[in-house]
C-alpha cells in the first residue's frame, strides 16, 4: 500500500495519526502544513523520509525517527518552527539539503555516525541552536549549511572535515570555531575571518622538564661561574665574536 504524495497536506485539524505497517511506500510532502500535527507513528517496513513530509508542521515539538530509517529526504523536517530536539540514529546514512531548515527552535541535535557529509542549508536558520560539535565522521560542510543561525556562538570542527562549502557560517555573527591545530578548519577560519580557539586537548603547555635552552645555566650558589657567565654573555652580544675565556679570575 502506498501513501500518495501531499495525501495529508494542509490538514489544519489533524493532531496524531498512525500510519499501519501495511504500507511500504509514503510520497513526498505527505503531512506538510498540518500545523496542529503533534504525533505521528510510522509504519516499521518504510526505509526513508521523503522529501518534505513534515515541512512547516509548526506543532511538532519532538520525532523519535526509527532506525529502520536509512536516508532523510530535502526539506524533511523544514520550517518545524516547534522542534526542539532530533536524535538521527545511525542507521541514517543521508541527509537531505535544507532537511531541518529554519528549525527556529531546535537547540538539540545528535547526529548520525554513519554520514560524513553536512548538506548544504541543513541548519540555517535554525536561531535557537547556540553550539553545535560536528562529529569525527564528518568529511564535508555543504554550502550554508549553518548560516543566519544568529545565536550559534560555538561550533567545534574536527581536523577530518576537509571540505567547507560558500557561506556555510554567514550572517552567524557571534560564531567562534574550534579547530585542530593544523587542519583545513584553521586555515578555513583565518581565511574568512572567523575568531577560532584551537582545541585544549592539541595545546602543549610547556614544563620545566620539557622545556630546553641552548645555553647551560651556572649551578646556584657557585657565585664565580654565575659572574663569569653573564660577562661573558654581555661580551658576546657587544662584540660579536668568540671569547677565550683563561681561568676563573679574567673577569673578576
Amino acid at each position: 500500500m502506498t501513501v500518495g504524495n501531499r495525501a495529508f497536506s494542509v490538514c489544519e485539524s489533524l493532531t496524531n495519526i498512525s500510519i499501519p505497517d501495511t504500507v511500504t511506500s509514503i510520497g513526498t510532502y505527505v503531512f506538510s502544513s498540518c500545523e496542529k500535527l503533534t504525533s505521528i507513528k510510522l509504519p516499521s517496513n518504510i526505509t526513508s523520509i521523503p522529501e518534505g513530509m513534515f515541512y512547516s508542521c509548526h506543532s511538532l515539538t519532538s520525532f523519535t525517527i526509527p532506525d529502520t530509517i536509512s536516508s532523510i529526504g530535502e526539506y524533511a523536517f523544514a520550517d518545524c518552527t516547534g522542534l526542539t530536539s532530533i536524535t538521527i540514529p545511525d542507521s541514517v546514512t543521508y541527509l537531505g539539503d535544507f532537511a531541518f531548515g529554519a528549525c527556529s527552535s531546535l537547540t538539540d541535535i545528535t547526529l548520525s555516525e554513519n554520514i560524513t557529509v553536512i548538506g548544504s542549508y541543513l541548519f540555517t536558520y535554525c536561531n535557537s541552536l547556540t553550539s553545535f560539535t560536528i562529529p569525527e565522521n564528518i568529511t564535508e560542510i555543504g554550502d550554508y549549511a549553518f548560516a543566519y543561525s544568529e545565536s550559534l556562538t560555538s561550533v567545534t570542527i574536527p581536523a577530518s572535515v576537509t571540505s567547507i562549502g560558500e557561506g556555510s557560517f554567514e550572517g552567524c555573527e557571534n560564531l567562534t570555531l574550534t579547530v585542530t591545530e593544523g587542519s583545513y578548519a584553521k586555515q578555513y577560519a583565518i581565511d574568512n575571518n572567523i575568531p577560532y580557539r584551537i582545541k585544549s586537548s592539541e595545546t602543549v603547555t610547556p614544563t620545566a622538564e620539557t622545556e630546553t635552552s641552548d645555553t647551560e645555566t651556572p649551578p646556584v650558589g657557585d657565585y664565580s661561574n654565575l659572574s663569569m657567565w653573564v660577562c661573558l654573555m654581555a661580551v658576546a652580544v657587544l662584540a660579536g665574536t668568540a671569547l677565550a675565556v683563561k681561568g676563573r679570575r679574567t673577569f673578576r
